[in-house]
């Protein structure tokens, strides 16, 4: 048997321990390295994501493009992330980092604002996603070994905006009170202060009490996310208000009702809820009705915790109601975020009493950013752009002018009724309007010389001369003037072929008068010649006589035939009659009461018997007489001045044929079927008269609107930031709608119309103004231009050859399809 024999070199081992242990240092170091790398990859990606929600909430908050690059930069700074501050050269060390606007079509939003810091003081308009891609290395310690001085480190983020889905607090906030808006783009309008802390500063705040039926001018009310909470529970009420609130736990959309409190409420869609047991606006929430107090220990409890803690409360705010007070809903308008300052409850018996919170207006609410895992791509598109539109408005050149203004009042007999017509015979009260009752001037009057027609129509001219010599006194019209012709009574009787011969110059003298004796603005002899005027037996308020209406405005010209022309400052009067009266024309130009024709004895308000073809001598019935002297007087000296006759009919009694006639045009015949209506038709006249002739005027194109712009008063679904819609409309006929909006911070307006399928459409819109030179709300800017040309309606095509980056730009230039003046005939 063979042995063998092994020979032990000595060193062996060590060189095997020696690349063993190499092999070991290298895995360690790679795993130092790879570790550090880790770390800080980790730490990138949650600097990321917090980033582009950081720059979001900012945007949703308000922020300008240049305050959401600061809010993203800050943050990552806070998170050990070193990065370029805006606008400076990047250090060594520094991770590169850019952020990107994307719009809801996962493209970059078009435009120069696409980069985040790219337009300072902007304000980015159609962003859905912010995107954040962020850059760099990571030293290495060991791995340099191996020739590997750095590790790349990498992420990418997106934050979209989308509804919250907490932080919604049953409390509704009005937007309108008595028809004035509670708030403008920057929070409340009338307010009771500022609120500031070390995160906000100058929030407007207000104090709102609790609306119910004690208190129906309450700025807030009380609500419930389902119909299953139960009302009127304190501890239901207190439970809603814990933590981010109870929305998160169940949500039902109140039932559209069949009656909206308010005539111009909003128009029940085809389909709603638009989103099922989801808050969205346009939904109508259930309200929360208590039969006592309901901030009780419970619930103030966790209004105090509310407050301490300095929550972000969305609310939604309201306008319209369904008018049930027993079992209240609300339409939402829109959402408000606010934070509340203070809260109690007042018991001291003046008003408002009851429950209050103080409330800041942060912002607008409801929107959140959350965080995605990327922006969805899609083969549709955004149609978008900027509006435009060219202010109309009315304006009065000749607003400086002197006026004369001629009274032509009506003094017979029956302005001494009530204006439903009644009077005494008898000791009974009749209906004097009917002719059988037979009623007869003095005797007839209505006992209580308070509610004559007479009373009403003295106490205005009164109130209208006041106003004349307040004007004088100011300095503001010195040179208006006024005089007053009187009409009523009659010569005698026209009853048949022969008849009686009247005459015409009797007639004038006897049958009218002239009060003053001459123009004046003063207003003790003004209101001194509305005493006299028509006064019977030293009473003011009685009349008597027949409406000889004809013979008025034969007076009238005769009173202008001697009138100066021109006021001391040299500029030519305008002329303005104010016929005011209550009854048919029933007496000729001679002075004779018609009573001609069958059936006409007892005629005097039958306009079959006072208008048509002439009297057997040839004379003009009292209607067709009355006519024909107005358009004398409106020939000879109203239309050479520019003036106008306005036509005051007294009571609902009689009626107004041929009146349109008289007065310059159909709308200037003015109707007061109660005495409270007289004093608004003599107010507007007034204006209406020392305004002079409308002159249609327009400014220079404009792309933004003020607030106070905004006529939200027109239509229920403008607000402080919606001021119109565009309408999209595809072959099949099938809309497509977006609001026309105003920027909150630059108040420039457009739209935006998205995941919109390649096609052909038809573009139509419509713009809500009020322009502050006439303070007159218009909503017909719906005629789009085009060059020389305008049209209610544009084609659109919707093709990718058509798009930049998924959107379609059509910048919309608006011009108003309505006449800013009224038509005359």
């Amino acid at each position: 048997m063979k042995q063998r024999f092994y020979h032990k070199t000595e060193g062996q081992n060590v060189v095997l321990i020696a690349g063993i242990l190499a092999l070991l240092i290298g895995m360690a170091a790679l795993a130092v390295d790879l570790g550090v790398t880790y770390a800080e990859q980790r730490n990138i990606v949650r600097g990321t994501n917090a980033a582009s929600l950081a720059g979001m909430n900012r945007l949703i908050s308000g922020g300008r493009d240049v305050d959401v690059a600061n809010a993203i930069y800050e943050s990552l700074r806070s998170n050990g992330i070193p990065v370029t501050p805006p606008g400076e050269a990047p250090q060594p060390g520094d991770r590169s980092f850019e952020a990107i606007y994307l719009g809801s079509d996962g493209a970059p939003i078009p435009g120069a604002c696409s980069r985040v810091g790219a337009c300072g003081s902007q304000r980015p308009e159609g962003v859905k996603y912010i995107q954040i891609s962020l850059a760099g290395e990571v030293e290495t310690y060991f791995a340099r070994l191996f020739g590997q001085n750095e590790l790349p480190v990498s992420a990418t983020a997106y934050a979209s905006v989308g509804a919250c889905a907490t932080g919604y607090y049953p409390f509704g906030v009005r937007t309108t009170i008595g028809g004035q808006p509670m708030f403008d783009e920057y929070g409340f309008v009338n307010y009771d202060g500022f609120y500031e802390d070390e995160t906000y500063a100058q929030l407007r705040y207000k104090r709102l009490y609790l609306r119910d039926g004690n208190n129906p001018n309450g700025g807030f009310s009380l609500l419930r996310w389902r119909n299953t909470t139960p009302a009127g529970n304190a501890g239901a009420l207190a439970e809603m208000l814990t933590g981010d609130g109870t929305y998160s736990q169940g949500y039902a959309e109140a039932p559209w009702p069949e009656i909206i409190e308010g005539s111009d409420g909003p128009t029940r869609p085809d389909s709603y809820p638009f989103e099922p047991n989801a808050i969205n606006a346009g939904d109508w929430v259930y309200g929360n009705v208590f039969s006592g107090n309901p901030f009780n220990g419970q619930v103030l409890n966790q209004l105090d915790t509310l407050k301490r803690n300095r929550t972000l409360m969305t609310m939604p705010m309201y306008r319209f109601d369904n008018g049930n007070l027993t079992d209240p809903a609300y339409y939402i308008e829109r959402f408000g975020a606010f934070l509340l300052v203070n809260y109690g409850v007042d018991n001291d018996g003046r008003v408002p009493d009851g429950p209050w919170m103080e409330l800041a207006y942060v912002r607008e609410g409801g929107q959140c950013a959350n965080l995605v895992t990327g922006a969805p791509p899609t083969n549709n598109f955004t149609v978008s752009g900027g509006v435009t539109y060219i202010p109309r408005y009315r304006t009065y050149p000749d607003l400086n002018r002197p006026v004369q203004f001629l009274l032509i009042l009506d003094v017979s007999g029956s302005m001494s009724w009530t204006f439903d017509g009644r009077g005494v015979q008898n000791g009974q009260v009749v209906t004097c309007t009917n002719p059988t009752q037979g009623c007869v001037s003095i005797q007839t009057a209505w006992p209580n010389e308070q509610e004559r027609r007479i009373y009403t129509a003295k106490q205005v001219l009164r109130s209208f001369v006041q106003q004349i010599d307040q004007d004088r006194q100011s300095g503001l019209r010195p040179y208006d003037a006024v005089r007053i012709v009187t009409f009523s009574g009659r010569l005698g009787n026209y009853v048949n072929e022969t008849g009686a011969v009247g005459d015409n110059n009797r007639a004038l003298s006897d049958l009218t008068g002239v009060l003053p004796a001459g123009w004046t603005n003063d207003r003790a002899t003004l209101e001194d010649a509305i005493t006299n005027a028509g006064m019977v037996d030293g009473n003011q308020y009685m009349t008597a006589g027949a409406t000889p209406s004809a013979v008025a405005f034969a007076r009238a010209s005769q009173v202008f035939a001697t009138a100066p022309e021109r006021a001391p400052n040299g500029l030519k009067y305008r002329r303005v009659v104010i016929f005011v009266t209550d009854g048919v024309a029933n007496v000729l130009r001679n002075g004779m009461q018609n009573n001609f024709g069958e059936g006409c004895t007892l005629g005097g308000e039958n306009v079959g018997c006072q208008m048509g073809e002439p009297l057997p001598d040839g004379s003009l019935r009292p209607l067709n007489a009355m006519v024909a002297e107005a358009q004398a007087l409106k020939e000879a000296y109203i239309n050479p001045s520019d003036g106008a006759v306005y036509v005051v009919a007294l009571s609902p009694t009689f009626e107004t044929t041929g009146l349109n006639l008289v007065a310059s045009q159909p709308d200037y015949v003015k109707r007061a079927d109660i005495p409270a209506q007289l004093q608004q038709i003599f107010d507007d006249i007034q204006v209406t008269a020392i305004q002079g002739d409308c002159t249609p005027s327009q400014g220079e194109e404009r792309d933004s609107m003020d607030p106070t712009e905004v006529p939200t008063d027109l239509r229920p679904e403008l607000t402080d930031r919606i001021v119109g819609k565009v309408t999209l409309t595809d072959a099949n006929n099938n809309t497509r709608e977006a609001w026309i909006t105003a920027d909150p911070i630059t108040r420039k307006l457009s739209y935006a119309l998205t995941n919109v399928p390649p096609g052909q459409y038809t573009l139509r819109a419509w713009l809500g103004y009020r322009a502050p030179q006439d303070n007159i709300p218009r909503d017909k800017y719906e005629l789009i231009v085009r060059g020389p040309s305008t049209s209610t309606e544009i084609p659109v095509t919707v093709s990718a050859g058509r798009s930049l980056g998924g959107v379609i730009g059509v910048p919309l230039k608006l011009d108003l399809n309505d006449n800013v003046c009224p038509t005359q005939p």
